[in-house]
């Protein structure tokens, strides 16, 4: 009853509803900013497979024209290439000549200057990338999250500044501009949409920031309760560990790597040393899930025996929806079985009852997964 009251009294804000994962979430790259350029280098090349032909220059050049009237977008107009990760080696100081610029795109007389931002801020050497480029006519773009403060866009030493364009501005008005439709390639039209949505993510987690640090002050001001509960879960885990321990013993299995880690606790079989359990407890309490692992470790196995041993398995467990047979195996090592419950516990269920019963009833019972491996490997 205290602990269910101790529940009760926490107030705790909601947590901010995460993004779903895109392609650059799941390859671990959505914050590389030059992966980032290079994915927009592809879509502003024209030359490029995507058949979107000039959309994003054409879209990009708009944006100059809004935030930028004066610009005389008619030098701008011819064919281009596309330079990433540019080396500034025209800068006239030698310590600027090792700079490198995001994008550079050079036409004829012309040059686009793009600096490409996500998270960090902008101190980047604007005057060198101005002086690297020869051409007549310029023009230099800081491409960020959010808008930047106009003194940190100005060139050194000139009456210069960049153009601050956002990519939020930008995925926006390619999307005024185009109709997703099957008349486009399918893998260009995936490769654009994860893009739009890696983008929407960096806002996402921009706008969860508030709801971020109001759940850390409430947390830390109830931390005295927090921390009851945090060591209830504690002490609890390690009771779990403790009674499968004594559980295991009174079925003559020693454990040998220790309780405290509660995804991988091992006991091996006092009279076959070979056969051993491996048990998951680490999210009982949170997620009412255990696993459990049965397997042999011995470097007298043989190809011979892993089938037998999977065979002999799947007879004793082919109606159990919990069980996986024979998942892993090599020369000196096989999962025999993983038993995976992901609701282990009912409301009334005692843990420690439920866990006998379960090793009693497909385990450690009578010519039960444990006595046939052991015949097994005895033979």
């Amino acid at each position: 009853m205290e602990l269910t009251q101790l529940i009760e009294d926490l107030n705790i804000p909601d947590l901010p509803k995460q993004a779903p994962k895109n392609f650059f979430d799941i390859t671990g790259i959505r914050n590389k900013e030059v992966i980032n350029s290079r994915v927009l280098s592809y879509f502003l090349n024209p030359k490029e497979e995507h058949g979107f032909d000039t959309l994003f220059y054409d879209t990009l050049l708009k944006l100059i024209e809004k935030h930028d009237p004066k610009v005389d977008l008619n030098f701008f107009r011819d064919d281009f290439e596309i330079t990433e990760e540019e080396v500034t080696s025209n800068a006239i100081e030698r310590d600027d000549q090792k700079k490198r610029i995001d994008l550079l795109l050079t036409g004829g007389d012309w040059a686009i200057i793009i600096e490409n931002k996500l998270y960090h801020d902008v101190i980047n050497p604007l005057h060198t990338y101005w002086d690297h480029t020869q051409q007549t006519h310029k023009i230099g773009i800081i491409l960020s999250l959010f808008e930047v403060d106009k003194d940190k866009l100005k060139v050194q030493n000139k009456d210069i500044s960049y153009i601050n364009i956002t990519h939020q501005e930008l995925i926006n008005a390619v999307s005024n501009q185009f109709s997703f439709t099957s008349a486009y390639n399918e893998t260009s039209l995936f490769y654009l949409k994860e893009y739009f949505k890696t983008i929407e993510t960096h806002y996402s987690m921009k706008r969860n920031i508030p709801q971020m640090n109001m759940t850390i002050s409430e947390l830390i001001a109830q931390k005295e309760k927090v921390n009851k509960l945090l060591n209830v879960i504690d002490i609890t885990n390690a009771d779990i560990a403790n009674t499968i321990l004594e559980i295991f013993k009174a079925k003559n299995f020693e454990n040998f790597n220790g309780i405290g880690n509660l995804s991988k606790v091992f006991y091996r079989s006092a009279e076959i040393d070979s056969i051993f359990f491996s048990i998951n407890t680490k999210d009982l309490l949170l997620k009412n899930t255990v696993q459990i692992h049965l397997a042999a470790f011995t470097a007298k196995l043989n190809d011979q025996l892993i089938d037998e041993m999977k065979s002999t398995t799947k007879s004793l467990v082919s109606n159990i929806d919990l069980f996986t047979v024979g998942t892993w195996a090599d020369k000196e090592h096989t999962h025999i079985t993983i038993y995976t419950n992901k609701k282990f516990l009912n409301r009334n269920d005692k843990f420690d009852t439920r866990f006998r019963e379960l090793l009693d009833d497909f385990f450690f019972r009578k010519d039960g997964i444990v006595s046939q491996i052991k015949s097994l490997i005895e033979k």
